[in-house]
């Protein structure tokens, strides 16, 4: 199934939903469709555009979104890390748990997790950007004008240990020297 279908179908689904609060989670049953799988295993891109369902999923049913549109911002994603764990085939179904776990002056962190009965499958963690015309936005004042005004989490291991390794990613990149690729030797 193409992304925009996905995209239109979460709309649609979302909208006969119940609201949610940004400190609740959102969970979206899906299946593994024939377009999703490569052999015979649901593709690793088709997981990330899952989990972008869930988050579009929570904006939506929080009424986040709709906030973020009136302001002209928008959320953008910075990265995301994930962890895979067991399988998906053709056909089956799983449902995908979203939810809003920390922020800090910069980054708003949302987690998924996807789950085939008891089995976790994947989980992941996506660190999102509150971006408006000029330029990114504190996610605290931006939670608190939505009138979210409680405080992050803190003492969440998997974030500093997130942060931590995109800070050695980056001072990494920082050092690779250009490549010059060549077919012949």
């Amino acid at each position: 199934m193409t992304a925009w279908i996905r995209f239109v179908l979460t709309v649609l689904w979302s909208t006969m939903k119940p609201r949610l609060r940004l400190d609740q989670e959102s969970t979206l049953d899906l299946r593994v469709w024939p377009t999703d799988a490569d052999l015979t295993f649901m593709n690793h891109a088709r997981y990330l555009t899952a989990m972008e369902q869930g988050r579009i999923d929570l904006m939506l049913r929080t009424g986040f979104l709709r906030f973020l549109l009136k302001q002209h911002w928008s959320a953008l994603l910075g990265s995301m890390i994930v962890q895979f764990r067991k399988p998906l085939r053709r056909f089956q179904r799983f449902r995908l748990r979203t939810r809003l776990v920390h922020w800090d002056d910069k980054w708003v962190y949302v987690e998924h997790r996807v789950e085939r009965g008891d089995t976790l499958i994947a989980s992941g963690l996506a660190k999102n950007a509150i971006i408006g015309p000029d330029g990114r936005l504190a996610p605290r004042d931006v939670l608190r004008a939505f009138g979210y005004s409680i405080p992050a989490p803190q003492g969440l291991p998997m974030i500093e240990r997130f942060q931590e390794g995109e800070d050695l990613m980056h001072d990494r990149i920082q050092q690779w020297p250009l490549l010059e690729w060549s077919m012949s030797n």
